[in-house]
């Protein structure tokens, strides 16, 4: 993602989503999760807004969150702070997040 070509780049950004949908999965990557989001941002910035950026950096920030406030957390609260989160910090960048229903975490 970081020195990648295009289409490297959004075969990566494909590879994680898969990934990132196992919840184990994002949960370890989560570790080092600010170096992935930064690695999706840039890519993101060099060839335009992909759907799949904006869901990774949410699975990320999410299992993040999660992994910091406990398992008692409510997912739904955590997920919303994760949104509004992603909007302040990247929304000019990712675009608005998908209708629900549509591949949106958690």
């Amino acid at each position: 993602l970081s020195s990648g070509g295009r289409e490297v780049g959004s075969l990566a950004l494909e590879s994680f989503a898969a990934a990132l949908e196992k919840p184990e999965i994002a949960k370890a990557l989560a570790k080092v999760g600010k170096r992935i989001i930064d690695a999706i941002v840039q890519f993101t910035k060099r060839h335009g807004q992909r759907p799949e950026a904006r869901f990774c950096i949410e699975r990320l920030l999410f299992e993040r969150v999660r992994a910091a406030l406990g398992a008692d957390a409510d997912n739904t609260t955590v997920f919303d702070m994760v949104r509004q989160t992603i909007d302040e910090q990247y929304g000019d960048i990712l675009g608005p997040p998908p209708p629900p229903g549509d591949g949106a975490a958690p």
